[in-house]
């Protein structure tokens, strides 16, 4: 929410995350549906994704370029 608290240059607020938001692009030899598949069970058995979704919303945007 606020990096600057965490950076010891503010004191009010929050040093944690209030979302994830990202973008991830591929390319290779491949379906688009394939590749959709990869990424969906990727993030479904993704440790790090499931705790932090957990706390704060994650919308990671997943493009086959």
């Amino acid at each position: 929410e606020n990096i600057l608290v965490f950076l010891g240059v503010e004191d009010d607020g929050s040093p944690g995350l209030e979302a994830i938001t990202g973008k991830v692009f591929v390319r290779g030899d491949g379906t688009t549906e394939q590749f959709e598949a990869l990424w969906s069970e990727t993030c479904r058995r993704s440790p790090l994704l499931g705790s932090l979704s957990r706390s704060v919303p994650a919308d990671i945007e997943f493009r086959v370029v």
